[in-house]
């Protein structure tokens, strides 16, 4: 991914405006761009000693969750060169997810997007934002997902539980931000952006419902337990559109998952 051509084209215009190279970098790095992108295209505006901590050293221990290397957890790979994509078989009990699903029932809404408009019945499902709730169940669960990456950052975005009923679906789109749209200025600017998702299923006594990453071929079943984990970055830190998923329409019964996403900053 590089830089839309409106961004390449201010930089431009501020350079000649004799604005800093070193607050372009800045502005640049806030809305999402990545750092040795944006280094090279100010190029020798820049001090030659310019560093930040978000650099391609930074996302590259971030691609190396602990599951990959600790040999007590079962890993599934479904990677490709396109995707870091993996399955944890039984990541929840059968007794955690019961209790999610119990603690949730009372506190669904309807789900919300971060796009403005354009984009009614997209998503249809209902959602109920556990950290909320204060129980202790949610804090081991989110406890035992949070031990299972060790990212060490990135680690406080509220835990969801989402409901999916007779026909209720999520279309196709992607977790994170995308950079220098008002979308990321809103919702990342200062939490960093999204780097890994972890969807668990809670339940698999329904019909329909599969998670499809449509641009690798790959499609999964609920399974109670069974944990879905996906990078939303490439290794240097650019958002991967290959993450593109969708959740199919529930055809009979309720589908029940949680999510819990990482991201950049520890805010």
């Amino acid at each position: 991914m590089s830089l839309p051509g409106n961004w390449k084209n201010w930089i431009l215009q501020q350079l000649l405006a004799g604005q800093p190279a070193i607050k372009l970098l800045n502005t640049l790095m806030e809305n999402g761009f990545q750092f040795e992108e944006c280094k090279a295209l100010l190029g020798k505006n820049l001090p030659d000693n310019v560093k930040t901590p978000f650099d391609e050293a930074f996302y590259q221990t971030l691609s190396r969750p602990r599951f990959l290397t600790d040999d007590h957890i079962q890993v599934e790979d479904f990677s490709t060169p396109q995707i870091q994509l993996y399955g944890l078989p039984d990541l929840l009990t059968a007794s955690e997810c019961e209790d999610i699903i119990r603690i949730a029932q009372a506190n669904f809404q309807p789900s919300k997007i971060s796009a403005k408009s354009g984009y009614e019945g997209f998503r249809t499902s209902t959602t109920c934002n556990l950290s909320f709730l204060s129980d202790p169940v949610v804090s081991q669960v989110e406890s035992k997902i949070v031990q299972t990456l060790q990212l060490g950052v990135g680690e406080n975005e509220v835990i969801q539980a989402q409901r999916y009923q007779q026909g209720q679906e999520f279309k196709q789109h992607t977790d994170y931000f995308e950079p220098g749209s008002d979308e990321y200025r809103q919702h990342a600017s200062r939490r960093g952006q999204r780097t890994w998702t972890v969807m668990i299923y809670l339940n698999d006594d329904c019909k329909g419902g599969a998670t499809e990453f449509l641009n690798v071929s790959r499609k999964f079943q609920p399974t109670r337990g069974y944990g879905l984990v996906w990078n939303n970055l490439l290794p240097n830190g650019v958002p991967n559109p290959d993450t593109l998923h969708q959740a199919h329409p529930v055809t009979a019964g309720e589908k029940f998952v949680i999510t819990k996403w990482f991201r950049t900053i520890n805010q």
